[in-house]
């Protein structure tokens, strides 16, 4: 009985995953994310880690976010295992998962690889939003993101690092 429960709802985040991918619609996207968030259990978490690992870029905060929703000690340590993978969208989307979670490591690590010059300015760009205080409010932002604004020279981004120091 309880195995047959257990493939019950594989198939049912498997749909819940399919749907996902078959949508073009942002807002039924997340309507179906937060689904499969609910949904899972931690024997979903291969997966869910499959669907980060599948893409496309575009696809991997929906299945990061879900393994979040999840919760827990397993789903905290498969987000640790990709939070150096994939582009710098999904390391900040789990960094922030992570600290969700009550684990830091992430945020951790993008404060530290922020002022790094071999981070392209798209990245910086992409990573920059999860530095503001709202979403990390640790003491040493403001000097990583004083440090960068110093150096840098496109005016966009030197705006949106003012904006993440205000914050």
């Amino acid at each position: 009985m309880i195995l047959a429960v257990a493939f019950l709802a594989l198939d049912e985040v498997k749909d819940l995953i399919d749907k996902l991918r078959a949508t073009a619609d942002i807002s039924q996207r997340h309507q179906l994310e937060y689904q499969i968030g609910k949904a899972a259990k931690p024997a979903h978490i291969p997966v869910l880690l499959k669907e980060v690992d599948t893409g496309p870029q575009e696809f991997r905060p929906y299945f990061i976010r879900a393994l979040r929703a999840l919760g827990g000690r397993d789903a905290t340590s498969a987000l640790k295992s990709i939070l150096t993978r994939y582009d710098w969208g999904a390391r900040a989307e789990v960094a922030y998962a992570l600290k969700i979670l009550g684990d830091e490591t992430g945020m951790k690590y993008l404060v530290a690889e922020f002022p790094k010059p071999s981070m392209k300015r798209e990245d910086r760009a992409r990573v920059i939003q999860y530095l503001f205080s709202y979403y990390y409010d640790a003491k040493e932002v403001p000097p990583v993101l004083r440090k960068v604004l110093d150096a840098e020279t496109d005016e966009e981004l030197r705006r949106r690092l003012i904006d993440a120091l205000v914050s």
